[in-house]
């Protein structure tokens, strides 16, 4: 038991140095190298984000894809070519929010179910925080099942072109 002691921080640490390495997706490209600390709120004795960063986090995605350069939104927009309603879902919360994706830019941010989503994403509050943030890859989020996407087969292949 002590040795998986010794040995447990040190995993997590260097995970977090493999994950600066990797190729950055549409999500990570678009956070450049803003990196925002924000302090997380303890429930039952675990970290988890609150509705107010979350939001907070949700807008400031949707600014830096508005602000994003011309390649990245072109490469959203290829990539979802018609118009997509996308619902994040927030587990720990159980908070909604949705926006209309159309060329490559986001309409908005709206609290709430949307009454049909074409692509839904279920993820933790601090997950949220940490794919937004640049700490951790959609890619590797979704392989590690913290990250839950529901779509169509069609928008699957293309949304793979984000991660």
């Amino acid at each position: 038991m002590a040795a998986r002691e010794a040995f447990g921080p040190r995993r997590r640490r260097m995970a977090g140095k493999d994950s600066a390495r990797r190729t950055p997706g549409i999500i990570r490209a678009a956070a450049g190298a803003e990196r925002d600390q924000r302090h997380l709120s303890s429930r039952a004795g675990v970290d988890v984000a609150t509705k107010r960063q979350v939001e907070t986090k949700l807008r400031q995605l949707i600014k830096r894809l508005d602000q994003a350069d011309h390649e990245v939104r072109g490469s959203l927009t290829e990539s979802l070519p018609e118009a997509r309603i996308i619902e994040v879902v927030i587990t720990d919360l159980g908070n909604s929010y949705w926006t209309e994706l159309t060329g490559g830019r986001m309409d908005g941010l709206h609290e709430g179910s949307p009454r049909q989503a074409e692509i839904r994403v279920r993820v933790s509050s601090d997950h949220l925080v940490e794919l937004v943030d640049g700490k951790k890859s959609m890619f590797s989020a979704y392989l590690a099942g913290q990250v839950g996407i529901e779509a169509s087969f069609s928008d699957l292949l293309r949304l793979r072109k984000l991660a």
